[in-house]
């Protein structure tokens, strides 16, 4: 924001007995013989300038700057607009930017030279405003969205004050005032939750509910709608929108939660995502294979074959069902080859001694908390060494 004004030297008018004759007397020169006119000094250019600048009012530009005692002056000045951050909700916090104003003095000394002064403001005061008219803060740097603000436009306007002295003499400078950009207050607040967690056997067939916590507005406490939508592997499960779901065959291992969402007038919705759906989980346990000998190792053995061997679990808690598998790996595919899945299996000679299978015999057990619900099951693997 800039202005510019220009002032004069105001001169009094000369009095009669001051005022030049145009009388010649009888020994005046000839007027051929007077010398020719001249170009007038800059000074003199100046001081007639001055003198006819004189002759009109006094320029005043919203009271910014009076007039001085003497010497032509132009003064100049400049303040930037306030800038405040972006917000449109209440309990948010605007911050301010404000830049100080600076005063520019360019005036004729006695000497007939031009001069520069400058001078910057002192500590501006605030005043935000809402809806450019009444006054809801005073700080400089921030201001906090109230409830009454809703609705309403926000600014922020900064009056600068000149120093006490000036730099010219006579010369007095009145404060300058600039005003930030409108921001209107758009959002009541914010929904905020806790969490969201589900409720119920993760088994297929079995009916789960969503149990939302927390969910509430701020900082007003207004009322908030909840909607649902069940998830499956990241997708929408079509049809699944109320806070209860049964679970079908089509969510055995895979990924089920649940989305909550929330809205309330006045607020900007908010989605809440609950974790997966929890089966029961078995803890691990510990297999021994009954028939062999215990290499010494954690789940390695020893033994002969021809020898009938019988998995022995114990320590799987929450366990409901089992399965196994004996197992040797295969060089030619790369890969394990199941050789039964009963409880008890007997290793044949024939097996120890085929060139693609390796000397070892593996025994995998699961452990499954609940036929069908499989989501969270331990796994143990135990290595049988064959020998002669």
């Amino acid at each position: 924001m800039t202005h510019t004004i220009a002032m004069t030297e105001a001169r009094p008018a000369m009095t009669e007995a001051e005022a030049p004759s145009h009388t010649m007397s009888s020994h005046a020169m000839p007027s051929h013989a007077m010398p020719a006119p001249t170009e007038p000094s800059r000074a003199v250019r100046r001081r007639k300038l001055t003198g006819v600048l004189a002759m009109a009012s006094v320029l005043t530009l919203a009271g910014i700057v009076s007039a001085p005692a003497a010497s032509a002056v132009e003064v100049t000045a400049d303040m930037d607009k306030p800038y405040i951050s972006e917000t449109n909700k209440v309990g948010d916090t605007f911050w301010a930017g404000v830049s100080p104003a600076y005063w520019s003095y360019t005036y004729v000394d006695g000497g007939g030279e031009q001069q520069t002064e400058s001078a910057m403001s002192t500590q501006p005061t605030c005043q935000w405003l809402r809806n450019n008219s009444t006054v809801v803060g005073t700080n400089c740097s921030t201001y906090k969205v109230q409830k009454a603000d809703y609705g309403h436009k926000i600014s922020l306007r900064v009056t600068a004050k000149a120093p006490s002295t000036s730099p010219v003499p006579g010369v007095t400078l009145k404060p300058v005032v600039a005003t930030s950009v409108e921001r209107k207050i758009t959002l009541k607040g914010q929904i905020q939750a806790r969490t969201v967690i589900i409720t119920g056997v993760g088994a297929v067939g079995k009916t789960v509910k969503a149990k939302p916590i927390g969910f509430t507005t701020s900082p007003s406490r207004d009322a908030v709608t909840l909607k649902y939508q069940w998830i499956r592997d990241g997708l929408p499960i079509r049809g699944a929108t109320k806070k209860t779901y049964t679970l079908t065959k089509a969510d055995f291992k895979a990924d089920v939660h649940v989305r909550v969402t929330a809205s309330a007038p006045g607020y900007q919705k908010l989605d809440f995502w609950s974790g997966n759906i929890s089966a029961p989980q078995v803890t691990m346990g510990t297999v021994k294979v009954q028939g062999a000998k215990d290499g010494g190792y954690a789940d390695d053995w020893t033994v002969k074959a021809g020898t009938r061997l019988t998995a022995k679990t114990s320590g799987f808690k929450g366990a409901k069902s089992y399965t196994y598998s004996w197992m040797v790996w295969d060089s030619k595919t790369d890969s394990y080859k199941v050789l039964s899945k009963s409880k008890s299996y007997t290793p044949t000679a024939a097996v120890r001694d085929n060139p693609r299978y390796s000397s070892y015999l593996y025994l995998r057990v699961d452990a499954r908390p609940k036929a069908g619900s499989g989501i969270k099951n331990s796994i143990s693997l135990s290595s049988i060494h064959l020998t002669k």
